[in-house]
């Protein structure tokens, strides 16, 4: 009796373990299959505009934006759209902000899309508060991002705040290569200088902690 009850237990391990084993498979089959499933490639044929694709930025309700060299792509999973600056400006680069508006950058032109009530995106250009002795020329701009709660537009040779619907210019007569959101505060590193933080009083401050990574 003992022997029979002994053989019974063994097999019921081998059926829970074999069960197990199968349904690990199984599941890491289906992962497989969904993280397939997930990735689409979409030809310039099917989007109907240039190339290159300069950024890409997604909004709270699921949309994607991409900066193309024929304006601002917009994918709502079925439907892409094209919406074109003045002049057909190249977008350099995209970012949709949580408030519902796009902001894009490029050919010495920035500002922001945004829905009308009517669903429609409307464009509001905000380099035109730059004061008529700024002299904009030659510049595009390469990255935009959120800091704490301002907007920040990166061109090569400066940084753009729109603050409250106040534009502050900051010229560090440098290559500025990028922005950074470092120990809550906003960063630039300069080509040949290396990171400077970026004050309340929009100033730049040698941060001489980073001068292992310069």
């Amino acid at each position: 009796m003992k022997k029979s009850l002994l053989i019974f237990d063994h097999i019921r391990w081998i059926i829970i373990v074999a069960f197990t084993y199968s349904a690990v498979l199984a599941t890491g089959e289906n992962i497989m299959l969904q993280r397939k499933a997930i990735i689409h490639n979409f030809s310039k044929k099917q989007y109907q505009a240039a190339n290159q694709n300069w950024a890409i930025s997604q909004n709270k309700e699921g949309e994607l934006f991409f900066g193309n060299t024929f304006g601002l792509l917009r994918f709502d999973g079925y439907t892409w759209t094209t919406h074109k600056l003045k002049d057909n400006i190249t977008i350099r680069s995209v970012y949709a902000d949580n408030d519902g508006k796009i902001y894009v950058g490029g050919h010495e032109e920035f500002g922001y899309w945004e829905y009308s009530p009517e669903g429609e995106l409307v464009y509001h250009s905000v380099s035109q508060l730059l004061p008529t002795s700024h002299r904009f020329k030659n510049e595009d701009i390469w990255e935009i991002t959120k800091i704490n709660s301002k907007i920040f537009f990166r061109s090569f040779a400066r940084i753009y705040i729109l603050d409250h619907g106040k534009l502050t210019v900051i010229d560090p007569n440098n290559a500025v290569f990028s922005l950074h959101f470092i120990h809550n505060h906003p960063y630039a590193f300069l080509l040949t200088k290396g990171f400077y933080q970026i004050t309340d009083q929009f100033l730049l401050e040698k941060d001489n902690s980073f001068n292992a990574l310069n």
